[in-house]
C-alpha cells in the first residue's frame, strides 16, 4: 500500500476510536440514575480531552433569572492553569461569544488573532485564562440556550475539524438530555419529599396539645428549610398593642445566621413588603431585584444578610392578618417555582389554623378556669335543666346551697319541694318565661331547709333552644343571698350616717387637696442646741394633752414645723391638721375661711362652704401669725376655744366641735393686749402652754449643721455634686445674726448651690445682705441674749481661746473661771 493509503488506513480507525468511544459514552448515560449523571458527566469530557490531546474541557449552565451570568458545574482540566470562579458574568467577559452562541449554537476559534475586533473584551477573557484556542457549543434544553460545553487548548493554537465539531454537538445534546432528565428526576424527587413532609406537619398538628404547638411549628420549620434547600425561616405575629409591630415568635436559624430582633416596627422597617402582606399576597423576593419603592426594605434586608425569600401572610378562614411566615437564602440567591410557592402555602395555612386552635384553647382554658374562680369566689352553684327529661345537672356548690345529696337524682318536682310555698309561683312564672317567651331568668325567692328555716336564693340563668324552635336547656347560676337580705335593714338605718361621714369627708379632701400644693418647709428637724432641745422636749410634754399651745419666735425659726410635730405625736396624728395663716387671708373672708358660710351669705357665695374649724373636727387647727387676725373676729374664736361652738356666716345654726388649737406669732402679744390690738382673755386662753422659740443666733450651735443639711437636701435636688461647706464659709455663717433665722439660712444656701460651679459650695458677700450689728432694724434683745452674743463675739474672734493676753477673759475684762461659768449657764458650745 502506498503512504497516501496508509494514511487513509489510519485516519479511519482513528475516526473508528472516536466513534466507539463517543457511542460508549452516549451508551453510558441511557437509564443512568439521575445522582451519577453529575460524575458522568465529569468523566466524559476527560476521556475525549485525553483522546483529542485537549487541556480543558468545561460545562456551563446559565441562570434563568439572571440575565448574562452563568454557573460552571462541570470542568476537567489536564494542564495547570487559572480558572475562572464557579460564578461568571459571561455578559462582561465573553460579550460576542454569548451572543455567538445564543444565535448560532456553536462557536469554534482556531487562534486568539481570529477574533474580530468587536470581541476584544472576549479576547482578553482568553488570554487572562490561559486559552489559545477553543471551540464552544451550546446546550439546547426545552428549545433554549441553557448552557455552554467548551473544549480548549492552552499549550498550542490549533483548528478544530467540522466532523469533530459535529461530534462535540453531539455529545453536548447528550449532556443537555441528561441534565433534563436529572433535573426531572430531582424534581419529582423534591416533590415526593415535600409532599411527604407536608403530610407528615399535617398529620402532626392534630389533635396536638395547645402547649406542644409551638415547639411543634419550629421543628416543621426545620424540616421545610431542609428539604427545600432555606437557610433561614422566620414566623412573626403581628403585636396586640399596634399593627406596626411584629414579634418573633417562631425560628430557625443556622448557627452562624444573623442576630434578629424579637421585636420590630415593621411599618419603619419593611414599609413595601408589610404593604403587600397586609393586602393578602405572597411574595417572592430577590434583595437585588426589588423595586425603586422598596428601597427601604431592601437596606433592612441587606443588613440582616437575606439574599432571596419567600413571605407569606399567616391568616385563617379569610380573616384578617394576624402574622408572616418566611423562608430566607442567606448564602446565595435562588429563585422558587409556583408549584414550590404553592406548597409553602399551603405550611404556612398549617401554620396558622395551629396558632388560630393554640390561643383559642388557651382562650378557653382560661375562660374556664375564671368562671370557675368566680363561681367558687362568689359562693355560687352552677346548674342545668334538660328540657326532654326535666332532671337537673348541678355543681357540688348547688347540691349544697340546697340540701341535696351527692348523688341525689334532681327532678323538677323534686327542686320545687325545697321551694317555700309562698315563692313557688314566682319560680314557674320565671321558668315558663324562659322557655316559652325567651325571657332571661331573674328571681330571688326562698328555699325551706331541713330544719324549717327559710334561706333566701338568687338565681340567673338563660335558656338556649333547638334548631327548630324547642327549648333544649335551661343554663343558670344559684347564690345565697341569705346574709344579704338580714343585712338590709340594718344598711337602711345606717344610711343617714354614712351621708354624713361622706359629707365629712369631701370637705376634708377639698382641704386636703389645697393642702398638698402648699410648700411643708423642713422634713425633719435639725439640731442638737440647748434651746432647740428644750423646745422638743415641751413639745414632746405637750403633745400628748388636748392643751391650747402658743409658739413664740421669729420668723423663721420653724413654728410650723414644731405644730407638726405636736399634732404628729397627739392622739389626733389620724385626724387632720388644719393650717390657716391669718395674715394671709384677706380680712374680709377670714370669718368665711375659718367658720364657714352658707349659700347667698353674701356676693359671690354661690355655694356652702365649710370653714377651717369645721374640717378640723376631731384634729388640730394650727393659728399662724394669730397677732394679725382682726380684733372684731377675736371674741368669736374666744368662745370656739371656751365652748367648742360657732355660727356658719349666714347661719343661725350653732355648731360644735372638737379642735385642739396650736397658735403662732412673731409679735409681743403682751404689748398688743396693752396697745388694745389683742383681747386680754384671747391672750390668756392662748397663752396655756406657750413654747418660745429661740432665733438662730442664739443657737448658733446648729448653724453647721443646717448648713451641711440644706447643702445636701439641695444639691441633690438641682443633681450637683457638691461635697461640703468652706471653712470660711461657715465662720462667716457663724459670724452673721441671721434676722430671717433658718428661712433665711436655707435661701442663703439654696442660692449658693445654684451659684456654686464646683463640688465646694460658693457663698459670696453678696448672698448675706448685712452683717450682725450692721443694721439699726434688729430687734431689742433681753439682757441674757445681747451678753450671750457679746461672748460668742469675743470667742470666735479668739479662735475660741479664753486664756492668756489675747484670750476672750482677757478682752472682756474677765477671770477666766467667771467667763467659763457664764459661757456654761448661757448654753454656749463650740461648733463642730
Amino acid at each position: 500500500m502506498t503512504k497516501a493509503e496508509n494514511d487513509l488506513v489510519s485516519e479511519i480507525r482513528e475516526q473508528l476510536k472516536f466513534e466507539t468511544l463517543l457511542r460508549e459514552i452516549s451508551t453510558h448515560f441511557v437509564n443512568l440514575p439521575a445522582e451519577r449523571i453529575d460524575d458522568a458527566i465529569k468523566d466524559a469530557p476527560r476521556r475525549i480531552c485525553e483522546y483529542l490531546d485537549l487541556d480543558r474541557s468545561a460545562l456551563w449552565q446559565f441562570s434563568g433569572k439572571e440575565a448574562g451570568r452563568a454557573f460552571l458545574t462541570h470542568v476537567q482540566q489536564l494542564t495547570e492553569a487559572p480558572l475562572p470562579g464557579e460564578s461568571l458574568n459571561a455578559g462582561a467577559s465573553f460579550p460576542w461569544l454569548l451572543e455567538q452562541v445564543q444565535c448560532n449554537g456553536i462557536v469554534a476559534i482556531s487562534r486568539l488573532a481570529d477574533l474580530p475586533p468587536e470581541a476584544g473584551r472576549d479576547r482578553e477573557s482568553f488570554q487572562r485564562w490561559g486559552t489559545r484556542s477553543s471551540v464552544v457549543v451550546a446546550l439546547h434544553i426545552g428549545g433554549r440556550v441553557a448552557g455552554a460545553l467548551s473544549f480548549a487548548r492552552l499549550r498550542r493554537e490549533g483548528d478544530w475539524p467540522v466532523d469533530v465539531i459535529e461530534r462535540f454537538v453531539h455529545v453536548a445534546q447528550v449532556f443537555a438530555s441528561a441534565l433534563v432528565r436529572k433535573q426531572a428526576e430531582e424534581f419529582i424527587k423534591e416533590r415526593l419529599a415535600f409532599e411527604s413532609l407536608l403530610s407528615n406537619i399535617s398529620a402532626c398538628f392534630i389533635n396536638l396539645p395547645a402547649e406542644q404547638i409551638d415547639g411543634a411549628i419550629e421543628d416543621a420549620q426545620r424540616q421545610v428549610c431542609q428539604c427545600l434547600g432555606f437557610d433561614l425561616s422566620a414566623l412573626w405575629q403581628l403585636s396586640a398593642e399596634s399593627p406596626r409591630f411584629f414579634t418573633l415568635t417562631h425560628l430557625h436559624s443556622p448557627p452562624d445566621g444573623p442576630t434578629r430582633p424579637q421585636r420590630i416596627d415593621a411599618q419603619e422597617a419593611f414599609p413595601w413588603v408589610i404593604q403587600k402582606v397586609l393586602a393578602g399576597e405572597t411574595l417572592v423576593l430577590s434583595t437585588e431585584d426589588m423595586p425603586p419603592e422598596a428601597g427601604r426594605d431592601q437596606e433592612a434586608r441587606r443588613f440582616y444578610g437575606v439574599k432571596s425569600s419567600v413571605v407569606l401572610p399567616l391568616a385563617t378562614g379569610g380573616g384578617p392578618l394576624t402574622g408572616i411566615l418566611d423562608f430566607d437564602t442567606l448564602k446565595e440567591e435562588r429563585s422558587f417555582s409556583k408549584p414550590q410557592v404553592k406548597r409553602l402555602q399551603l405550611v404556612a395555612q398549617v401554620f396558622a389554623n395551629a396558632l388560630a386552635r393554640k390561643y383559642a384553647e388557651q382562650a378557653l382554658h382560661k375562660s374556664e378556669n375564671r368562671l370557675s374562680l368566680a363561681a367558687d369566689s362568689a359562693d355560687a352553684g352552677l346548674w342545668e335543666l334538660d328540657c326532654s327529661t326535666n332532671l337537673f345537672w348541678t355543681t357540688g356548690r348547688t347540691r349544697t346551697i340546697f340540701g341535696f345529696g351527692a348523688h341525689e337524682v334532681i327532678s323538677m318536682e323534686r327542686f320545687e319541694a325545697t321551694v317555700h310555698p309562698d315563692d313557688l309561683a314566682l319560680v314557674r312564672q320565671a321558668i315558663r318565661r324562659a322557655l316559652g317567651e325567651r325571657e332571661s331568668v331573674n328571681a330571688e325567692y326562698r328555699i325551706l331547709t331541713g330544719d324549717g328555716r327559710a334561706k333566701w336564693i338568687a338565681s340567673r340563668g338563660r335558656p338556649y333552644f333547638k334548631p327548630t324552635g324547642e327549648p333544649d336547656r335551661l343554663m343558670g347560676v344559684s347564690i345565697d343571698i341569705s346574709g344579704r337580705k338580714h343585712m338590709e335593714s340594718a344598711l337602711k338605718e345606717q344610711l343617714e350616717e354614712i351621708e354624713k361621714l361622706k359629707s365629712r369627708l369631701e370637705n376634708e379632701n377639698v382641704y386636703l387637696r389645697k393642702e398638698l400644693r402648699m410648700e411643708k418647709g423642713f422634713e425633719e428637724i435639725v439640731g442638737e442646741s440647748k434651746g432647740l432641745k428644750a423646745v422638743t422636749m415641751a413639745a414632746k410634754q405637750v403633745a400628748t394633752t388636748d392643751a391650747t399651745v402658743l409658739l413664740l419666735g421669729e420668723t423663721g425659726t420653724g413654728k410650723g414645723m414644731i405644730a407638726n410635730a405636736i399634732h404628729q405625736l397627739s392622739a389626733r396624728r389620724d385626724r387632720p391638721l388644719v393650717t390657716v395663716n391669718c395674715s394671709a387671708l384677706p380680712q374680709n373672708l377670714i370669718e368665711s375661711e375659718l367658720f364657714g358660710r352658707e349659700k347667698g351669705a353674701f356676693t359671690g357665695a354661690h355655694a356652702r362652704q365649710a370653714g377651717r374649724f369645721e374640717v378640723a373636727d376631731g384634729g388640730t387647727i394650727f393659728l399662724d401669725e394669730i397677732g394679725e387676725m382682726p380684733l372684731e373676729l377675736q371674741s368669736k374664736l374666744l368662745r370656739v376655744l371656751q365652748e367648742g361652738e360657732f355660727e356658719r356666716l349666714g347661719s343661725a345654726k350653732t355648731l360644735k366641735v372638737d379642735v385642739r388649737v396650736i397658735a403662732a406669732t412673731s409679735r409681743d402679744l403682751r404689748q398688743e393686749v396693752r396697745v388694745r390690738r389683742f383681747r386680754e382673755d384671747l391672750f390668756y386662753r392662748l397663752n396655756v402652754f406657750p413654747i418660745p422659740i429661740p432665733p438662730l443666733r442664739q443657737r448658733t450651735e446648729d448653724i453647721p449643721m443646717l448648713a451641711q443639711y440644706f447643702t445636701i437636701k439641695y444639691a441633690r435636688k438641682m443633681d450637683k455634686p457638691i461635697e461640703g461647706i468652706p471653712k470660711d464659709t461657715v465662720q462667716a455663717f457663724l459670724r452673721y445674726s441671721w434676722p430671717g433665722n433658718v428661712r433665711e439660712l436655707e435661701h442663703v444656701i439654696e442660692r449658693g448651690v445654684i451659684l456654686t460651679p464646683g463640688t465646694m459650695l460658693k457663698v459670696t458677700d453678696q448672698l448675706i445682705p448685712f452683717q450682725a450689728g450692721d443694721s439699726n432694724d434688729n430687734p431689742l434683745k433681753d439682757l441674757a441674749a445681747a451678753e450671750r452674743e457679746h461672748i460668742l463675739r469675743a470667742l470666735r474672734e479668739t479662735g475660741w481661746r479664753i486664756d492668756g493676753p489675747s484670750g476672750a477673759a482677757s478682752i472682756l475684762k474677765l477671770n477666766p473661771s467667771t467667763l467659763r461659768f457664764r459661757i456654761k449657764k448661757l448654753g454656749i458650745r463650740r461648733p463642730v
